[in-house]
Order: structure tokens, then C-alpha cells, then sequence
């Protein structure tokens, strides 16, 4: 199966970033667009299954990128997001098909939900992203088979190498052949994380923690548990949150922003980086 392919449209990039971040951990395949005019173009080069899009934006907004996505499909599903909606706006985009009318800061579990109900995975014929590796390098078979030896094992492991060498190729082949493999495999990107949002996002945080904190959310880490969590460019990270991660790797527990106590995340943390740790 095919993981969907979503549209994200927003002149906020922070909110773009954080978007594709938990859409990408959630098994989407996420494009972004700053613009609705860069979001047309993006779509007649690869067409999405589903539109996410701000209402308010620079240049086209967001009924108007509804309009011009539905004269190239109108079968599309568009939903629209904003911390400015009025009733009257809802209504206009509703008459003119949009899906779903969502306001900021955006309920996880209602985008979710939405995206449920208009955005299924689809058959294809590819070979899934954990499927064996084929080679007759002699090296690669010697990487390949020191890969699944280590699988068997639940040590948490730094995949080196240079960018666009395979590492997540690697650590979904680690993880596929270990006793985790029922669990889920979460990637992220830690040089696509602000650094104000980045411990939030791995481990969680209370209702209330900081501003727009409406609601808890369990974070990446526990969205892991079972299973591994792939922390690609780990260099990125700030320092004092890997001494942090080094204490939920030891402990099994993380504290989430804003609580009193820790709770329990049993994530295996498999590391990449295409820089040099030790002379960074």
C-alpha cells in the first residue's frame, strides 16, 4: 500500500514545518507550499490526494486555490484551516466543496480524524520501504547482514554516512527484522524541528504547558513505544536535550513539558547523521 500524498499550503513556515513533521510521523507522503500559487504548481507536477490549506495567504487565498484545484480535479478533497474564520467564510467554503473547515491551533485528533475520512492509503505495486536490499557489492552485503545481526538485538544504534546513502533505508531494514517490527517506525527529522518546539514534540507535553498547549499531546517518543523511533540527523539536536534523550534511554521514561512526573516510553532509538560526531 501506498501512503497518501498530502498538500500542505501555509505562509507561516514554522507551522508548515511542524505540519510536515507530524504528517511524515504519521506515514503521509507531505509537500508544502508557501503559497497558493506555488501550491497550483506543485500540484500539477505531482497531484495530491488531499489539500490542506490556510484560508488567509498572500496572493491566492485559500477559496480561491479551492477554485483553481477543483477546475484540475474536482473530485480533490480540501480542507481549510484558520485562526480567523467567521461563520460566513465557513459557509463560503463549504458551498464550494471544501471538505473540512478546521481553526487554529489545529485539534490533532480532529485533523486526524479528517484525514481518516477523506484520505485512504492506496494499493501500489512498489516494493514496501522495508522490503530486503538486493546487491551484489560485497561491502553492501557485508553492511546488510551486520544490519540484520543487530536487529536481533535491542541496542540502540548510529548509522553514519553521507547524505542521500541510505540511512533510513538501513534503520527501516533494522527495525523490520527485529522483535520490535509489529510496532511503529517514526521518523524524524531533527534539523527540521525548531528548536523551541523540538522537546515538546519528542516527548509530549500537558494542556496548558505554554500557549496553544490546548490539549495534551504524547509526543514522538511515546508514539514509538514498542516499537523505534529513527532520529535522522541527530547532530542537530541541541545539547541539552540529548542529555535529556540519553535519560529517557535509560530510564524507559520521558517527563513531558509542563508535568510533574515521568511516564513510561519504550522506544529503540536508531541515530543518523552524515556529519562527524566526535569532531563536530
Amino acid at each position: 500500500m501506498t501512503a497518501p500524498h498530502l498538500l500542505v499550503v501555509d505562509d507561516d513556515e514554522s507551522l508548515l514545518r511542524l505540519l510536515e513533521l507530524r504528517l511524515t510521523a504519521r506515514h503521509y507522503r507531505v509537500t508544502t507550499a508557501t503559497s497558493g500559487d506555488m501550491a497550483l504548481k506543485l500540484f500539477r507536477q505531482a497531484p495530491a490526494d488531499l489539500v490542506l490549506t490556510d484560508l488567509r495567504m498572500d496572493g491566492l487565498n485559500g477559496i480561491q486555490l479551492l477554485e483553481q484545484l477543483h477546475a484540475l480535479d474536482s473530485t480533490l478533497p480540501v480542507v481549510i484551516m484558520t485562526a480567523h474564520g467567521s461563520i460566513p467564510e465557513a459557509v463560503d467554503a463549504t458551498q464550494k466543496g471544501v471538505v473540512a473547515f478546521l481553526t487554529k491551533p489545529l485539534d490533532t485528533e480532529a485533523l486526524e480524524s479528517v484525514l481518516a475520512q477523506h484520505c485512504q492509503p492506496h494499493a501500489d505495486t512498489a516494493a514496501p520501504p522495508h522490503a530486503p536490499v538486493s546487491t551484489r557489492n560485497p561491502h553492501m552485503r557485508s553492511l546488510l547482514e551486520t544490519a540484520v545481526r543487530v536487529a536481533q538485538s535491542d541496542v540502540h544504534v548510529l548509522i553514519t554516512g553521507e547524505s542521500g546513502t541510505g540511512k533510513e533505508v538501513f534503520a527501516r531494514l533494522i527495525h523490520s527484522r527485529s522483535h520490535r517490527h509489529a510496532g511503529e517506525f517514526v521518523a524524524v527529522n531533527c534539523g527540521a524541528l525548531p528548536e523551541g518546539l523540538m522537546e515538546a514534540e519528542l516527548f509530549g507535553y500537558v494542556k496548558g504547558a505554554f500557549t496553544g498547549a490546548t490539549r495534551a499531546r504524547d509526543g514522538l517518543f511515546r508514539q514509538a513505544s514498542g516499537g523505534t523511533l529513527f532520529l535522522d540527523e541527530i547532530g542537530e539536536m541541541p545539547l541539552p536535550l540529548q542529555v535529556k534523550l540519553l535519560r529517557a534511554l535509560q530510564d524507559k521514561q520521558v517527563r513531558p513539558v509542563g508535568a510533574d512526573t515521568p511516564v513510561c516510553a519504550d522506544a529503540r532509538i536508531i541515530s543518523a547523521t552524515h556529519v562527524d560526531l566526535e569532531q563536530a
